[in-house]
């Protein structure tokens, strides 16, 4: 092109440049034709004056001039980058249908020819594109056949992890995972499986050992509870009939009361008859006679007292054998409230070590609870039997005591009345010496009168502290049977427990576990 090689560089480098190049040299061009038609017109007239239809003849000639020169800049300009628009949309073309060889090389230097280099440095740019996907495709391909390769190892591995978890989910704990891929999150995986199913193990082997070790000794308890609840109807049995016998002690000793204060009467009627036998002397025989009588009736009532005061102390000795039989029954309560505390302690740490794992541990908890809430009432009704145990002890040897002197009081009454009848005989056989034997018998129903009064004040005693130990031997008898009621259900409790035992082991029947794992407590058993 040697017409745009003669334009300045500095016009060739912008577009616009040439534009103003352009208009510029029409502009000169038109004005030079303007310049040649004014001298034209002067030239071809007189000198003075110009006709106004030359003049306009000359600007619209100059104008179409113009016009004509602009359009043909227009088109030059216009069609000159047309062509080379069109020449780059056409390489581009073969370069987007994949042909990187295309010639992109150019003289100009303004805006297309900027815009051919860049075209020249995307095609390059996407050649080395081109090459770097090439590369990534190869290694891609390389990675994919590699990915495939572990992927086929990776499904291998699962499937022996699956099949090895489902043995473990279907019960049997021994089994283990064999990592045999070179693959860090499989081996992670496994050692973890592998150390969740090894202190799965440990548990369901712990809560084995558990089950049987609750199992037996609920077993144990049972048994226990059974004897205790036999022992203690037959105590319960016992206290009621001391109950029955003190309350009949108590009808007894008040019937004895009543004879004794009788008796008192008539000794203070004996006084006073005596008193006045100097003015009856007539009558001295008679009334001696009736001494007697009264005398023996008295000996006979005195010997009943006597007998029925031995069958009292006989029944407090029972009762006292009794309250030692009941603290030896108590004291065998104590030891299974001990013993299911420490149960109901072992069962609530067993509870807080399955929490720990995860396991529903519910059941353990709400029987530990109930086990030890009845060990507490079983130990509270203890305590009762026994404050109430101690109080009939005390109570019994207060009234052995007192019995005792009775007795006494009684035998020295019935050798009185023994001598008063001696005495009586004796005035009958010899009326002669009636004068002193009624001082004898003054000196002799005076000292009765108050050994008469004397035995129905400690007679009243007796009978007020018999009715006493009726009321604790009743109190005693209640306690009795609520302690029964206590350890009946203390028993179906433990029955329960024994059956959730039984159930327990049946339910981790279903884990295999190893045998060493069992063994580590006792040994193992598939009984």
């Amino acid at each position: 092109m040697p017409l745009e090689t003669a334009i300045p560089a500095t016009i060739r480098r912008r577009y616009s440049y040439k534009i103003i190049t352009a208009l510029l040299g029409v502009l000169a061009t038109t004005v030079a034709i303007c310049v040649l038609f004014t001298a034209h017109v002067l030239a071809t007239g007189d000198g003075s004056t110009v006709s106004t239809g030359s003049v306009v003849s000359g600007f619209t000639g100059i104008t179409i001039v113009f016009f004509l020169h602009l359009g043909l800049v227009t088109i030059v300009l216009g069609g000159n980058v047309s062509l080379a628009l069109s020449q780059l949309a056409e390489r581009a073309e073969r370069i987007g249908d994949g042909d990187l060889e295309v010639d992109l090389e150019t003289d100009r230097i303004d805006e297309i020819g900027l815009l051919y280099g860049s075209f020249e440095t995307m095609r390059n740019s996407l050649a080395v594109t081109l090459d770097d996907l090439e590369t990534e495709r190869e290694r891609a391909l390389t990675a994919k056949q590699e990915t495939q390769r572990q992927n086929r190892a990776l499904n291998d591995a699962a499937n022996r992890y699956s099949e090895t978890m489902a043995a473990c989910a279907d019960g049997d704990l021994s089994q283990r995972l064999e990592p045999e891929i070179d693959n860090e999150a499989m081996v992670a995986i496994a050692d973890s499986f592998n150390e969740m199913v090894a202190d799965l193990e440990e548990t369901v082997a712990q809560v084995i050992r558990f089950a049987r070790i609750v199992d037996e000794t609920s077993g144990d308890v049972q048994a226990g509870a059974s004897e205790i609840r036999r022992a203690s109807r037959e105590v319960s049995e016992s206290i009621q009939e001391i109950s029955n016998g003190s309350e009949k002690q108590t009808e007894d000793l008040e019937v004895a009361a009543d004879e004794v204060n009788d008796l008192s009467a008539t000794v203070e009627e004996i006084a006073s008859t005596t008193g006045s036998i100097a003015e009856q002397s007539a009558q001295l025989s008679s009334l001696a006679t009736k001494g007697r009588e009264a005398a023996a009736t008295a000996s006979s009532e005195m010997t009943d007292a006597e007998a029925r005061t031995a069958r009292v102390v006989e029944t407090i000795d029972q009762l006292n054998e009794d309250a030692a039989q009941i603290e030896a029954v108590i004291e065998l309560i104590d030891e299974i409230a001990e013993q299911t505390n420490l149960l109901a302690l072992n069962a609530n740490i067993e509870a807080s070590r399955s929490a720990g794992d995860g396991d529903d541990t519910e059941g353990f908890s709400v029987v530990a609870k109930e086990v030890k809430s009845l060990s507490e009432e079983t130990q509270a009704a203890v305590d009762d039997i026994e404050e109430t145990l101690e109080s009939i002890r005390e109570r019994a040897a207060l009234s052995a005591e007192e019995i005792e002197a009775v007795d006494a009081s009684v035998s020295t009454t019935a050798e009185t009345v023994s001598a008063l009848n001696t005495q009586l005989e004796s005035i009958v056989d010899g009326v002669t010496v009636v004068d002193d034997g009624i001082n004898e018998i003054n000196n002799a129903t005076a000292s009765q009168a108050t050994s008469a009064q004397e035995l129905a004040t400690i007679v009243d005693e007796v009978a007020s502290v018999s009715a006493e130990t009726t009321s604790q031997a009743q109190q005693v008898a209640a306690a009795a049977e609520e302690s029964t009621a206590t350890i009946e259900s203390v028993s179906t409790e433990v029955e329960t427990l024994d059956k959730r035992a039984d159930q327990l082991v049946d339910a981790v029947r279903v884990f295999d576990v190893s045998q060493q794992a069992v063994r580590a407590d006792g040994g193992w058993d598939d009984a």
